[in-house]
């Protein structure tokens, strides 16, 4: 096995476990997606453990908060497990709710933060930076797009505008910190560093996972609250890109683990005269 072999297999087979969540029978399917959107991140958070484990210093905090992120995400995505949560806390949930989500995507940016200092953006190309400034003019559009409905939420709850508010800006501050390292690793892409495909790979499924929603809060023209309420874990293609996503970073995650492995074992069948 190899990492690219391993990833051209994994990555069509996610998307086929993805789509059960609209090819399954309504309510089957509505399961499935509750059930298999926090498991994949789940899985997401131990993978990354497992691959930090392997590292020292910098990469090894990154992959770990990465880790960490995932964990306290998933564990959001259980329906049950908020609702008991909300039952428990009554009128104090919100604000526990925003103090989680801070502390949760407080992870995910620190890690973004070690990735790109491990990583010289100076060598970016001047196409790359170019790319790099129409990430941020998009990043200020989801945002600026999602304003409309952080007022409507302010009126009803300071808690709950302060939540969309603070996740969206999140997102798109680790996506516009994110997509020059991905586009550094394209630019230096060369057959002695397959290892960085694998690595790219999870920087992708974040940045995908991350703000896709907002690319389809602006196709579909509804905000985002209405399309959780109505969509989310309800059988939906929204449902689908969701795991998918998740899906990728797994799929990333283990194939960078594993990549050393996978490569001194291609060598060893070299060797002995074995080049299959």
């Amino acid at each position: 096995m190899t990492s690219e072999r391993f990833i051209a297999i994994a990555t069509p087979t996610a998307l086929l476990f993805a789509l059960l969540a609209v090819v399954l029978p309504s309510s089957a399917g509505a399961q499935y997606a509750r059930f298999a959107l926090p498991i994949s991140l789940v899985i997401g958070a131990g993978l990354a453990f497992w691959v930090g484990a392997f590292y020292r210093a910098g990469m090894r905090n990154a992959f770990w908060l990465l880790g960490g992120f995932l964990l306290l995400y998933g564990l959001s995505n259980w329906d049950w497990l908020l609702s008991s949560v909300a039952e428990l806390l009554g009128a104090n949930f919100l604000r526990a709710l925003l103090i989680y989500q801070i502390v949760d995507y407080a992870m995910l940016l620190a890690a973004t933060v070690w990735v790109v200092r491990m990583v010289d953006v100076r060598r970016l190309s001047r196409p790359g930076w170019l790319f790099a400034a129409r990430t941020v003019v998009v990043a200020v559009a989801f945002v600026l797009n999602g304003m409309p409905t952080v007022r409507e939420l302010f009126d009803l709850s300071s808690e709950a505008g302060t939540i969309y508010l603070v996740i969206r800006i999140f997102d798109v501050l680790v996506m516009t910190m994110l997509v020059p390292v991905v586009w550094l690793y394209v630019q230096n892409a060369n057959s002695e560093y397959r290892e960085n495909s694998t690595f790219m790979l999870v920087l992708v499924g974040i940045i995908a996972s991350l703000t896709s929603a907002y690319l389809y809060e602006i196709v579909k023209g509804d905000p985002l609250t209405v399309i959780a309420a109505s969509e989310y874990q309800q059988r939906s293609f929204r449902d689908v890109l969701y795991l998918f996503g998740y899906l990728i970073i797994a799929i990333g995650l283990f194939a960078h683990r594993k990549h050393q492995e996978w490569s001194f074992n291609r060598l060893d069948r070299l060797l002995l005269g074995d080049g299959s």
